[in-house]
């Protein structure tokens, strides 16, 4: 290559700051559930070779296509291998109501800090009273996560399959 062409090139790279805040960058796994079942080790590198530094997982307790990561402390070390975290992951509120002591078992193995639920449970077009209800039961799971050392959240946007 000419000297001249090869100083033009290098002076017009530009370097992009992609994380300017200095977050970790994240990503939920959801979208990527046919992998989670298929090659959990393998998504976890490739989205750490995207430079993905946290992941958001679901509960494999009630989602069947997360079943596969039964094993908290094995994650966590599936995990680690590719420097990746879990800090939060998503639980329905039929599970929390069935088995919330083994979800925040996992989720402790894990290394979640924060349970989200999609809703509250209280179908599509609750009523201010079942909205009540619904507040009230969730205070009462969010109460006992508490005590485990874990924030409960309330997604913003309802998932369908809760």
């Amino acid at each position: 290559m000419d000297a001249a062409v090869a100083g033009v090139l290098a002076a017009a790279v530009v370097e992009v700051d992609a994380n300017p805040l200095g977050l970790p960058i994240g990503s939920q796994t959801y979208p990527h559930r046919a992998m989670v079942k298929q090659d959990f080790p393998g998504l976890m590198k490739l989205l750490a070779d995207l430079g993905i530094q946290r992941i958001e997982l679901c509960s494999p307790l009630d989602y069947a296509d997360f079943a596969g990561l039964a094993k908290g402390a094995e994650v966590k070390r599936i995990l680690a291998d590719h420097g990746l975290r879990c800090e939060s992951g998503h639980f329905s509120m039929k599970e929390l109501r069935r088995t919330q002591a083994a979800s925040i078992a996992w989720a402790k193995d894990v290394g979640i800090m924060q349970m989200i639920t999609a809703t509250l449970g209280a179908g599509n077009n609750p009523t201010i009273d079942d909205v009540k209800r619904a507040a009230e039961e969730y205070n009462r799971i969010a109460s006992v996560a508490a005590k485990a050392g874990i924030q409960q959240g309330l997604h913003n946007i309802p998932h369908p399959y809760t």
